[in-house]
């Protein structure tokens, strides 16, 4: 928050010779934003978020626990850790009538996709060849790279092969995203009044919203693609513009 706050107070200062415009102190800001936020959730009618039993939070912890472990990605570091949480936030709240299993799937992508944001400069040699390893079969050289693997293989254990196809290109497209900012030559890229389309390109190559959208409707509770399938652009759209609002 505090260097998006930097941000919008370097872009409300004039030009040379314009008027002033007044900076916001961030109690200022929440002031001016609480409402416009409070409108938004209440149009979109949202209320609170969904409980959880205490029997069925341990179960699902307790699955998402498991696969971890099995995955050999530490749970001790406090990007993990918070990784972890928010994971089973999504998973337990987001999507709260799906079975635990698909609710521990969707944490853990989670979990990993978060991590890999962090530290991708610190993996990029080994993220060069994920993609050319994920689909020869090559073993990963990296826990967090070996855990997404998986995550996008197991992908058709729960949904329909064809949106388990669309949901594992989206997952592609996240790490190639994440990859693609460590590049030199998108760094230095020159921004022209011509590209007006890229920055929403990028936006949906990075957002992962294709898969989020497609969690939602897992084989066993949605097994007719038919009645949902027409939504998915829609949802992938406001999950990315959404996201950016409230983040």
């Amino acid at each position: 928050m505090g260097n998006r706050l930097a941000t919008l107070k370097r872009r409300l200062k004039p030009p040379n010779g314009g008027q002033s415009v007044t900076q916001l102190t961030p109690k200022q800001l929440a002031a001016h934003l609480r409402p416009l936020y409070t409108g938004l959730l209440r149009n979109i009618g949202y209320t609170s978020a969904p409980s959880l039993s205490d029997e069925r939070a341990g179960e699902l912890l307790a699955v998402m626990y498991k696969k971890a472990v099995e995955y050999g990605v530490t749970l001790d570091s406090p990007l993990s850790a918070k990784g972890f949480r928010l994971g089973y936030s999504e998973g337990a709240l987001a999507y709260p009538e799906h079975p635990i299993e698909v609710q521990a799937y969707i944490g853990l992508f989670t979990w990993i996709v978060v991590q890999i944001d962090d530290v991708m400069n610190d993996i990029k040699e080994e993220v060069d060849h994920f993609q050319q390893r994920f689909f020869s079969g090559e073993p990963q050289p990296h826990p967090l790279l070996h855990a997404m693997a998986e995550l996008l293989r197991e992908a058709y254990d729960y949904w329909d092969p064809v949106l388990a196809n669309i949901l594992v290109t989206s997952g592609l497209n996240f790490v190639t995203s994440n990859l693609l900012e460590t590049r030199e030559g998108f760094q230095k890229m020159a921004v022209t009044k011509a590209g007006t389309s890229f920055p929403y390109y990028y936006r949906a190559l990075a957002g992962i919203t294709e898969a989020y959208a497609i969690f939602g409707y897992p084989r066993a509770v949605y097994p007719e693609i038919q009645y949902f399938l027409e939504a998915i652009p829609d949802m992938a759209l406001f999950i990315n513009i959404f996201n950016d609002v409230v983040s």
